[in-house]
């Protein structure tokens, strides 16, 4: 009874470790540990006679215990992260220092050259500061800094002199905080700099064992680099090492499509085919049993080194380690325990691993292959012959792995391979050969080198075999789908239902039961399936608008309770491919029900081909009076992206609406004249002053959006009596044209009686937003938010309540750990 509690806590500490962890994100306070160490303490004392007695309850006892162990250690992990920013180099962000360190990575061939130094020292304005973190060092793509970069080993002492930056802020919805990932990693901050300005001094002795390895990399890539060609080179190095910064993109967005990309990424699979081959050489020696195991060890840590310690290969190496240790002790731990060992260790160094999705994915993928993929075999038939038998266990491992990865993957590259499950059926096997073959031809290409060059000839076959089959496997149609990111619940529903899947496979009498049950009761599960669907498409939805960060441009996004969707500009050429698109590609949205062109201008249209390349368009509003070469180029692109069917096109202006479900879309600009065909030629009308202006009403909630009109339109609502009609009010306002001087007049923003004002703003040479305009908007608004340091700002509403929510994006800045506890850089 005590070993199996024993095994039984392992999942539970580890999982009292992921709680703690979330408890030390939130800042709970410890005082609630300490209150359960107390309580514990208590319940220990009072009934130490029954413990005695009793093995359950001490089972029990061991099993709390763990769990209080597990918390603990986790929020402690998390407060240690956080303890470091008295000493973080992220401190002298915005700087020009002096950064001393070690070298710990190179990397010359990548696309951006760059070095990963691991600070020791920082000089400031005369005065020298202790540092500690990483930082990752960007060089040009120039012959120079390949040559610098060539020259350094990994424990060179270096010196730079940069400006350090932060990494990219989250500023809009779903945008991966790049901080936070970095920061996994040990990164605090990022240079760039010149070949010039990086001066290399000694190498550190103790850094022995890097210098060794780091030797040892570097031959094997140089031996790769003379026997074969470039492009299988570069593939090799990608599996073996995990380096794919100097893949061919076209290459990699292949295997990605193909769904094989893991084949690239040094992972679990990769070290468990370095240490069988290890231990295959070990027993061909004929060493014992136990020294072939620690052969097997050395050479997988060695091998994980090299590969820069990723999550997955040491994940690999401490199960390794650990059904190793166990074996020697004469046991032999189950799958689950051994991972959940493994997971624990990883976490109790780094907590911040429990949000990496390289993390997640590996120990998902090493569960599904250890544990879901033997119970979902039990359903193949024993009468079967061994080669077909064979063939579905290997299509049904590949599934199970690819079901377990499924939501980390959706919600990082918002796609889904369909082909992936039977293209690694072949690329695997063929990737197997190839990295096997290509280890041992650079290993003797270090030694003599024509001996490597005739084994690599070889294995130059077998990688251009795998990259045609995945280049063949990605243009099959429908080979790649894209997927909307799934939310907490819709991945709680996805592994309950894996899970029951599973559970069900794994006992025919299970299975005999379940089928019973619906022969027995088809309405009664029917009926069941019926209201779970139809609470998860019922489920009440809020009016949701998004002002996005796009720089110096307009963009907003409108979603209604009804499920349309609106998009009011689409900000400048690269804001929509690199913001607006792939929002809407995560959001899982397909088609766009109305899409606004406020006016002509490049900072609200230039993304339009982007957007329209990416959904359906149904309809179109355009301002009244809109004709030129301008509006001509725009509605051919709208046009491109109907759907098929003619694109609808409303020519709206002063007066007009339009009404989805519960939301009204009431247009106040441009004001409809008798020659307003002759509005938006050029020299005739100012295109800002004519651009359309909506405001969006709800229930109780209501916003105006008023794109780049300024002066003259406030002007003309207030001389229509705007002022004294509801009609203009709205709770929040989108300020015209960037928060220029000539926009939010006080007049205007009393008459509008705004809580929440939204300017959408970058970097510019017009000195958006205006002081003055700042001043008014803080006079008459309880809050402003400004998109170039606020991040996107998203408003909820739901229909009958009696306010709305509204959170902008640099919020998440408050919850990455050490960040959060930053102070202002020490100076002399």
């Amino acid at each position: 009874m005590i070993r199996e509690v024993r095994f039984a806590a392992a999942p539970v500490f580890l999982a009292a470790i992921l709680a703690g962890a979330e408890l030390g994100l939130l800042r709970v306070p410890s005082s609630v540990l300490w209150s359960g160490w107390a309580v514990l303490g208590v319940v220990a004392v009072l009934s130490v006679p029954a413990l005695r007695l009793s093995p359950a309850r001490r089972g029990t006892l061991v099993m709390v215990a763990a769990a209080l162990v597990g918390a603990s250690a986790g929020a402690y992990g998390i407060r240690r992260v956080d303890m470091m920013a008295s000493r973080s180099v992220a401190r002298f962000i915005g700087c020009e220092v002096e950064a001393t360190g070690v070298v710990v990575a190179a990397h010359p061939g990548a696309r951006e050259p760059e070095i990963i130094l691991k600070t020791e020292s920082v000089a400031l304005e005369g005065s020298t500061h202790q540092a500690v973190g990483r930082v990752r060092v960007r060089l040009p793509s120039s012959p120079d800094s390949v040559e610098l970069l060539n020259r350094l080993r990994s424990g060179a002492v270096v010196s730079i002199t940069a400006a350090l930056e932060a990494a990219q802020l989250p500023m809009n919805p779903g945008e991966p905080d790049y901080r936070a990932v970095l920061l996994q990693d040990g990164i605090h901050a990022i240079a760039k700099v010149s070949p010039d300005s990086v001066r290399v001094g000694r190498e550190r002795t103790r850094d022995l064992a890097l210098r060794i390895i780091g030797v040892m990399r570097d031959g094997l890539v140089r031996a790769a680099r003379e026997t074969l060609p470039d492009r299988e080179r570069r593939v090799l190095v990608g599996m073996v090492f995990g380096d794919s910064g100097e893949l061919d993109p076209e290459i990699l967005d292949s295997f990605r499509r193909a769904g094989v990309s893991h084949l690239l990424a040094a992972s679990g699979l990769h070290l468990g085919l370095v240490a069988g081959l290890s231990d295959e050489i070990s027993r061909a020696v004929h060493l014992s049993s136990s020294a072939a195991a620690a052969t097997s060890l050395t050479v997988a840590l060695i091998y994980s080194m090299a590969a820069g310690l990723r999550a997955s290969v040491v994940r690999a190496w401490l199960t390794l380690g650990v059904c190793a240790i166990a074996r020697a002790r004469g046991r032999r731990p189950g799958p689950v325990q051994a991972l959940c060992v493994s997971a624990s260790l990883q976490l109790l160094w780094n907590p911040l691993l429990a949000w990496n999705a390289g993390f997640q994915m590996s120990y998902l993928a090493a569960m599904a292959a250890s544990v879901a993929a033997p119970r979902l075999n039990s359903i193949i038939p024993s009468s079967l012959p061994k080669r077909v038998g064979w063939l579905f266990r290997s299509i049904i491992g590949s599934g199970a792995i690819t079901a377990a990865t499924l939501p980390v993957l959706v919600n990082m590259t918002s796609r889904f391979s369909m082909v992936g499950v039977f293209a690694n059926l072949l690329a695997a096997p063929m990737a197997w050969v190839g990295m096997i073959a290509g280890l041992v031809g650079c290993v003797l290409g270090v030694l003599f080198l024509p001996a490597g060059a005739m084994i690599n000839s070889g294995t130059a076959h077998v990688i251009a075999a795998l990259i045609d089959f995945a280049e063949w496997a990605s243009a099959v149609p429908m080979a790649s789908v894209d997927a909307g990111r799934m939310g907490a619940c819709g991945i709680a529903l996805y592994y309950s239902a894996f899970l029951a899947v599973c559970w069900l496979a794994s006992d025919e009498f299970r299975r005999w039961r379940a089928c019973r049950l619906v022969r027995r009761r088809p309405l009664c599960v029917s009926a069941f399936a019926f209201c779970v669907l139809l609470a998860l498409t019922m489920w009440p939805r809020p009016l949701e608008a998004i002002v996005f960060s796009v720089g110096q441009g307009d963009s907003i996004f409108l979603s209604t309770p009804s499920g349309h969707t609106i998009l009011v500009d689409a900000g400048s050429g690269y804001a929509g491919g690199r913001y607006i698109a792939p929002y809407l590609k995560r959001r899982g949205i397909r088609r766009l029900d109305l899409l606004v062109i406020t006016h002509e201008h490049a900072d609200h249209s230039g993304g339009l081909q982007s957007v329209c390349s990416s959904v359906d368009v149904l309809a179109a509003a355009v301002p009244q009076g809109s004709s030129g070469p301008e509006w001509d180029r725009i509605a051919e692109t709208m046009g491109a992206s109907s759907a098929g069917s003619a694109l609808r096109v409303f020519r709206v202006g002063d007066g007009d609406s339009l009404r989805l479900g519960c939301v009204s879309l009431e247009f106040r600009n441009p004001p409809k004249t008798p020659n307003a065909n002759e509005l938006g030629r050029r020299g005739i009308g100012d295109p800002n002053e004519k651009s359309v202006v909506i405001r969006v009403a709800a229930g109780s909630f209501s916003m105006l959006l008023c794109a780049d009109a300024g002066k003259e339109f406030e002007q003309r609502v207030l001389a229509l009596g705007g002022a004294s009609s509801a009609a203009l009010r709205a709770k929040v306002i989108k300020v015209g044209h960037h928060g220029a001087a000539t926009s939010a007049s006080g007049a205007f923003l009393q008459a509008l009686q705004a809580e929440v004002a939204i300017i959408s703003v970058g970097r510019n040479g017009y000195g958006h937003p205006s002081p003055y305009t700042m001043s008014r908007l803080e006079q008459q608004c309880s809050t402003v938010f400004r998109t170039d340091r606020n991040g996107a700002v998203v408003l909820r509403y739901r229909p009958g309540a009696r306010g709305f929510t509204v959170h902008d994006m640099i919020s998440t800045w408050k919850r990455v750990p050490m960040f959060r506890e930053l102070r202002s850089a020490p100076t002399s």
